[in-house]
């Protein structure tokens, strides 16, 4: 089993056995701001650029060059949370209080899914549960204590 981390200080990607061992540099002094989020697809690894705004794909084993799969759009203002799911990904945007979506080989436009909302503030990291049911949204309560 492998694990995957960022440097953003350092522009590295790396990774190693999940027992600490044989710990290597996949993508280094990269010209990319801010490696953050890292999502794995099969062989191929995804990474936020929180500096740079963008978000880039390469390969899982660092060999070839990574490519930018979306730059310079509204839809990236510092991200850094990634996660991806049917063929697409999904991002957190720290400097504009988003989430979007675009799709996993950089075609179209990224879409907003969440802005707008006082409980969006500074995204970091996201997670989708695809077992559970929409809910509809709950009126507060400030006759309740939260505990």
């Amino acid at each position: 089993m492998l694990i995957y981390w960022t440097n953003p200080n350092r522009k590295t990607i790396y990774r190693g056995n999940a027992d600490g061992s044989a710990a290597e540099r996949l993508f280094e002094g990269l010209t990319i701001g801010a490696p953050t989020g890292l999502a794995l697809h099969e062989d191929t690894l995804y990474w936020t650029d929180s500096k740079g705004n963008a978000i880039y794909k390469g390969n899982a084993d660092g060999s070839g060059t990574p490519t930018i799969l979306f730059s310079g759009t509204p839809g990236l203002n510092k991200p850094l949370g990634l996660f991806l799911k049917d063929n697409a990904l999904y991002w957190t945007n720290e400097g504009n209080d988003s989430i979007y979506k675009g799709n996993m080989d950089g075609s179209g436009a990224p879409v907003k899914i969440l802005s707008g909302n006082p409980e969006v503030t500074q995204p970091l990291n996201l997670i989708l549960d695809d077992s559970a049911q929409a809910e509809e949204p709950k009126e507060a309560r400030p006759d309740k204590e939260v505990k």
